[in-house]
C-alpha cells in the first residue's frame, strides 16, 4: 500500500512540473505574428518628418473611430533617392520599417497589437479593425482595413498622396 502512495505522489509531482512548463496562452505579446508591421515606401523626391498611425474601426455611420495611436513625431521618411529599392516596374523608392525603432506600445517582436475585441464591439459588433496613417507635414491620411494581422504597406506617391 505504501508503494502505491509513493507512485501516486511521484505522478502528481510529474504532472505539476509538466503543467508548469506549458507556456501561457492568450498574451498578445507572446506570438510573433501577433500584430501589425508597418512598411512605408516613399516614391517622391521629398523627405517627410513625422506621422501618426491609428488603429480603430469604421462605425455604422462609415466614420473612422480611433481606439489607439502611435506617434513618431520626429521620424524621417527619406525620399526615393535614399536607398536602392527599385520595384518590378522600375519605380524607385525608399523603404522604411518604423516599428524597428523602439516604442512602448509595440510588442517584443516590433509589431503593434490590434485593439481588444471588447473595444471593437463597443463601437460596432460587425466592425473590423481599420488602420489610419497620417503624415504630419502635408496632413494627408489614408485608412486601410487589412484582412487580419500582418504587414501594412503605406505608399507615398510622387505628389505626396497616399496609397
Amino acid at each position: 500500500m505504501e508503494t502505491k502512495k509513493i507512485k501516486y505522489f511521484i505522478y502528481l509531482i510529474i504532472l505539476c512540473v509538466s503543467y508548469s512548463c506549458i507556456p501561457s496562452i492568450g498574451n498578445i505579446d507572446e506570438a510573433e505574428e501577433s500584430g501589425y508591421e508597418l512598411i512605408i515606401r516613399n516614391y517622391s523626391e521629398k523627405d517627410y518628418t513625422g506621422f501618426i498611425f491609428y488603429n480603430g474601426v469604421i462605425n455604422d455611420n462609415n466614420k473612422f473611430v480611433i481606439i489607439d495611436s502611435i506617434e513618431y513625431e520626429n521620424f524621417i521618411i527619406p525620399n526615393k533617392n535614399i536607398g536602392d529599392n527599385v520595384s518590378g516596374n522600375g519605380e524607385k523608392s525608399s523603404i522604411i520599417r518604423p516599428f524597428m525603432t523602439s516604442h512602448p506600445k509595440l510588442t517584443k517582436f516590433n509589431t503593434w497589437a490590434p485593439p481588444s475585441f471588447e473595444k471593437i464591439n463597443e463601437i460596432s459588433p460587425e466592425a473590423k479593425v481599420s488602420l489610419k496613417f497620417l503624415l504630419h507635414e502635408n496632413n494627408k491620411s489614408i485608412v486601410k482595413t487589412p484582412n487580419g494581422i500582418g504587414t501594412v504597406y503605406i505608399d507615398i506617391l510622387e505628389d505626396g498622396s497616399l496609397r
